[in-house]
């Protein structure tokens, strides 16, 4: 007989989870998942829902910056889990064909992420350029302040250099027109203050206003201070022309007189014997060529408000009425010194000391 040995046929296979315990343990990790997406979610909407904080200066949005920069970097990381998310619910649909993950579902909560990663994006840009518009503002505003205290010095030193005042003058007006030509660039300043009130809050706006209006006065005084100086090199200078055109109109005079003078002396001496005439006749003489010439030294030297200045004229008789007349004229403003001297046929050199 045949024996056969039959050896008994022993499987240990491990029977995997069934679907429903699949389900029911990706669908509970899926939901606590897509809760707490959906809360980080709702938070960043409502934070992007308020309006941005405005700042007082420069420091403090680029703190801001920093801090949106860093909610931002949040945002993106999020991405990540969001891929998760996705896969797990396209795999959940694939087995239960629920509404709740199928692609339209999926698509809407990519959606939102997206929607607050671009408004965040969007608030960044925002804030870096409010900050970097305050900086240009404060540069603008420290280059001005600089410039400013730099001419200032140059007109004191300019005021202050041994130079004629045509050089003077001349080198004032150089920079009047420089300093004139940079109000361009305070209109500029005066502008970028204008809009930063609308991005900085009500106490940083006003230190803004304060210090671009500081900035004009700074600018007005200096264009003052160089008005004041061309003014007063101007006056000098006309004054010193004045003076100069009056004493050739003086010495002008002068030389009338000695013409004058000479005249007097022929028609005293002319087939006459001088003692003949009465002191009566000489007054008279002597005023008939003086009266016109004394009006005009008389009007030149108000004009020149000489004061103690005295012209010394030698008189050709010795007659006390001819120095009287002259002496005592009515329209001579200022004293005239008379030397009389011995009647001569001609008259001695006149002195305008």
């Amino acid at each position: 007989s045949v024996v056969n040995h039959t050896q008994p046929h022993s499987s240990s296979c491990v029977s995997p989870p069934s679907r429903i315990e699949w389900v029911w343990l990706h669908w509970g990790e899926y939901l606590k998942a897509y809760e707490e997406f959906e809360l980080w979610l709702t938070r960043q909407q409502r934070s992007l829902d308020v309006g941005v904080e405005l700042q007082l200066g420069v420091k403090e949005k680029l703190w801001q910056v920093d801090q949106q920069r860093v909610g931002l970097s949040d945002i993106q990381g999020q991405a990540a889990l969001l891929e998760r998310l996705l896969d797990e619910a396209s795999a959940l649909h694939n087995r239960t064909q629920d509404p709740s993950v199928d692609p339209q579902a999926q698509e809407g909560l990519q959606e939102d992420y997206n929607d607050v990663r671009d408004r965040a994006e969007e608030r960044l840009s925002l804030l870096q350029k409010m900050a970097e518009e305050h900086q240009t503002y404060q540069g603008c505003v420290h280059r001005f302040q600089s410039w400013l205290l730099s001419k200032t010095k140059e007109l004191t030193d300019l005021m202050e250099r041994e130079e004629t005042a045509e050089n003077k003058l001349k080198a004032l007006q150089a920079l009047d027109d420089s300093v004139a030509g940079e109000e361009k660039t305070l209109q500029q300043i005066e502008g970028l203050s204008e809009a930063l009130r609308g991005t900085t809050s009500p106490s940083g706006a006003e230190v803004v206003v304060e210090e671009a209006e500081e900035l004009r006065l700074g600018w007005q005084r200096l264009r003052q201070g160089l008005c004041e100086g061309e003014e007063g090199l101007r006056s000098s200078l006309d004054s010193h022309s004045q003076y100069t055109a009056r004493c050739q109109r003086l010495g002008e005079d002068i030389g009338h007189l000695r013409v004058l003078l000479q005249g007097l002396d022929q028609e005293l001496g002319e087939g006459q014997n001088p003692p003949d005439h009465t002191e009566e006749q000489m007054v008279g003489q002597w005023r008939k060529y003086t009266a016109l010439f004394l009006q005009g030294l008389d009007s030149v030297a108000n004009e020149l408000r000489l004061g103690a200045w005295a012209p010394s004229v030698m008189l050709p008789c010795s007659y006390p009425a001819v120095t009287h007349a002259v002496t005592m004229h009515g329209n001579l403003s200022f004293p005239l010194k008379v030397e009389v001297a011995p009647y001569r046929r001609r008259l001695p050199p006149v002195s305008d000391a």
